[in-house]
């Protein structure tokens, strides 16, 4: 069993996924099992045969039971809560976001929301530690409405949370500092330090003290975040083995200089280590690292010896006791697997003699071993990903870590030294994020699209294999060649749609407004009908200001399907929901030509979209009755406007298009005067899919339209409960009268239809 627990964790988690009825990934980890247990030497070793099968046993009975009595106690018509607060943070816009554990054990996602949003902090803020009565309404968390969307609600659920809480400014709150509990204290005096470090400096520095030594983002701007995402640097700043290494060394260091012996300074720091953890916020990288570190210590101490494929078997092993549903947790994927992989290829390291060249190396591995995870989530990867690893590593380690550390450790002793520090860093992380805003402005990440499980296994499979071949014969020829396979499936992620007969329409839920992506088949061409867009009015399920469509919505759905190019951008007309999603895009995709209807200007928003487009030369079809394209088999005909209308509803682009073996109407937002002219001009126009103009308002979609062109299915674009109203009662009694099946994004989200030469069906997020 020497050096093989790592088969035992792979038992263990194919066993939880299956204990989960997540089949499809369980198959795979059983199939790498088998692949070690029947095809290698180890197929003789009978003891971990039986091992691998009575803790696979054990995993699927213990993560079954833990699944199943993950429930509520509460109904959901409480409105007071007593419990103590686990933790806080900020949310972008200006409310409070906490944890609240319930006297009978239950938590709760709670949000603060204060009426002056601008305050950093307000005395009414809630305290991680304090014992707390809160007046408020619980809900059911927002479960995600798009295909590739995050599933809020089944984040929560995997952390015990089945309610969310929401407190209003003025409701009754009563709070007091927990007395007992080393717990609590430790809670608390993180969220204070937290606060205070938050406090000194209106830059950067603060965001990344608290990130490295307390393991909080929620002060870090959303775009700089999402540079460290994109350029592969986001491990940086989540609390991890060179944050615990960095910490026991130095207390190691300072123990022994006082004079403590060394044995007792192993203890010391054994003992030290979860409350490090707490401090660090208790994600699955730092207690990994932690874990580690303590058992390799005590092994140290007490003269044993373990395989480090062992140590951090046991570690994983371990976790998924605390909590099995960690192996669905990014963290935990990244943080063990590419720790795994390292340990995998230490003597490959061993052989390389320079400093510089072992980072490189180490630096490569991470890198190629977490890109099939990180495109299955992230969906891109940027070229300069490992050359700002190499400046950003000793960056990170050498200089910005230790003076974070040294910050927080004056704020207790000397804040005025500790705010001159911070100003310190804070010119420090202006010169480092110019370079990624330099990057970020003339560079633009490789853009892979979302692989499926099995392509994610099969990289992950080929990587390993490529590891053994460099293990077994170093830096050979045979060794590079085996790096082939890896970068031929990454190839296919990237090419694959060219070659697959499928296409598609998708009316994506962009709240109260329009935008429809279609892929043609062999990806022919893509279009995009609209983007969505923020007027002057919001629903509830996106707010005002913290919900842009083009940003939030079309954009990740692009880049999940591997688009970096749109054939058409199809503006059906210049109203704020239909357009105002183009500043997200126009940057961020290529755009081949756009689409606008004839028949003016009339608003400063069509004038300023129109001039992004002129600025980068991407040309302007203005588009008119009886214009035609053509993209391979696939013929449009434009039906509407003849740029005489008065209304820009009236002068929306009305066009249809036949995909597959059936017609689809698309309206934008035409309205009964519109409609009349088109079926006066168009009587015989055969419809077999209806996109329901302007969101499903009374004054369209008319009898005589549907009489005419008699629909099978309708798709209806509107935000959940909006304020106007949308679909209209009228509109949908006039679609069920005459039996068409309707789909809409208010109650089904993104709506899906996949089609081929012969055949075609409608997908749902929500049935």
């Amino acid at each position: 069993m020497f050096g093989r627990w790592y088969l035992v964790v792979l038992s263990a988690i194919t066993s939880v996924l299956l204990a989960n009825g997540t089949v499809l990934p369980a198959l795979y980890f059983l199939v790498i099992l088998a692949f070690f247990l029947v095809f290698t030497q180890m197929r003789k070793n009978k003891l971990l045969w039986v091992v691998c099968l009575i803790i696979g046993a054990f995993y699927f009975i213990y993560a079954g039971d833990t699944f199943s009595n993950n429930d509520s106690m509460l109904t959901g018509e409480e409105t007071i809560f007593t419990g103590t607060v686990l933790e806080t943070s900020y949310t972008v816009n200006g409310s409070q976001s906490f944890q609240l554990k319930l006297d009978n054990g239950e938590r709760l996602q709670g949000f603060y929301n204060r009426a002056d949003q601008d305050r950093i902090f307000s005395e009414f803020d809630l305290k991680s530690g304090d014992r707390c009565r809160i007046e408020g309404r619980i809900e059911k968390p927002d479960k995600t409405f798009h295909f590739y969307g995050f599933d809020y609600q089944a984040y929560l659920h995997q952390e015990g949370i089945h309610w969310v809480l929401n407190v209003e400014e003025g409701e009754q709150t009563f709070c007091r500092t927990a007395e007992t509990g080393i717990l609590n204290k430790l809670r608390r005096f993180r969220g204070d330090q937290i606060e205070r470090i938050a406090s000194l400096s209106t830059g950067e520095a603060p965001a990344m003290v608290s990130a490295l030594v307390f393991g909080d983002r929620s002060f870090f701007d959303n775009e700089r975040e999402e540079q460290y995402r994109v350029f592969g640097l986001i491990h940086l700043l989540a609390v991890s083995g060179l944050h615990v290494g960095l910490v026991t060394a130095t207390l190691f260091f300072i123990f022994i200089r006082i004079g403590i012996y060394k044995q007792y300074a192993i203890v010391l720091l054994v003992t030290i280590l979860p409350v490090y953890v707490m401090l660090a916020g208790g994600a699955p990288s730092v207690v990994r690292s932690s874990l580690m570190t303590a058992i390799v210590l005590v092994l140290s101490l007490i003269k044993v010896r373990l395989h480090p494929f062992d140590v951090i078997s046991f570690v994983a092993l371990a976790m998924l006791i605390a909590d099995p549903y960690l192996v669905f947790h990014l963290g935990f994927q990244l943080s063990f697997f590419i720790s795994f992989s390292l340990l995998a290829s230490n003597n490959l390291l061993q052989s390389v003699h320079s400093k510089w060249k072992v980072m490189l190396l180490v630096t490569i591995i991470a890198q190629l071993v977490s890109l099939p995870i990180i495109l299955y989530h992230q969906y891109e990867w940027s070229f300069f990903s490992l050359p700002l690893n190499l400046l950003f590593i000793p960056f990170i380690s050498f200089f910005v870590l230790p003076i974070s550390f040294l910050i927080s450790l004056l704020l207790n002793i000397s804040p005025t030294l500790a705010e001159r520090f911070i100003h310190l860093l804070d010119l420090m992380l202006d010169g480092a994020h110019w370079l990624f805003d330099l990057v970020d402005r003339n560079f633009s990440a490789l853009v892979f699209g979302k692989p499926s499980i099995g392509l994610v296994f099969l990289l992950i499979f080929a990587f390993l294999i490529s590891l053994y071949v460099f293990e077994k014969y170093g830096w050979s020829k045979r060794a590079l060649l085996s790096l082939l396979p890896f970068f031929l499936l990454l190839s296919w992620q990237k090419i694959s749609p060219y070659f697959d007969g499928e296409g598609e329409v998708t009316m994506l839920d962009v709240g109260q407004g329009d935008a429809i992506y279609v892929e043609l088949p062999y990806r022919e061409a893509i279009y995009l009908i609209d983007t969505g867009g923020n007027a002057n009015f919001f629903d509830d399920d996106h707010e005002q200001f913290n919900f842009e469509p083009g940003r939030d919505v079309v954009l990740p759905y692009l880049k999940a399907k591997g688009v970096t190019n749109v054939d058409r951008l199809i503006l059906t007309h210049g109203h704020a929901d239909h357009i105002g999603g183009v500043p997200s895009l126009v940057d961020h995709v290529g755009i081949e030509r756009v689409h606008y209807p004839v028949g003016g200007i009339e608003t400063d928003l069509e004038h300023d979209v129109l001039m992004m487009f002129r600025e980068r030369g991407i040309p302007i079809k203005w588009t008119e009755k009886g214009d035609v394209w053509e993209d391979g088999d696939t013929t449009a005909y434009v039906v509407s406007p003849t740029g005489k209308e008065k209304s820009l509803n009236n002068r929306s682009i009305v066009f249809s298009v036949e995909l597959g073996t059936n017609t689809w109407l698309f309206t934008g937002d035409v309205e009964e005067e519109g409609e009349r002219r088109i079926v006066a001009d168009y009587p015989g126009l055969d419809v077999d899919i209806l996109k329901v103009a302007h969101h499903g308002s009374a004054t369209s979609t008319t009898d005589v339209l549907l009489e005419t062109f008699t629909p099978s299915y309708a798709l209806i674009s509107a935000g959940r409960n909006n304020l106007f109203g949308h679909p209209h009662d009228e509109v949908i009694d006039r679609l069920y009268e005459r039996e068409i099946m309707v789909y809409r994004t208010d109650e089904n989200g993104d709506v899906r239809y996949i089609f081929d030469r012969k055949n075609g069906k409608f997908e749902v997020v929500v049935q």
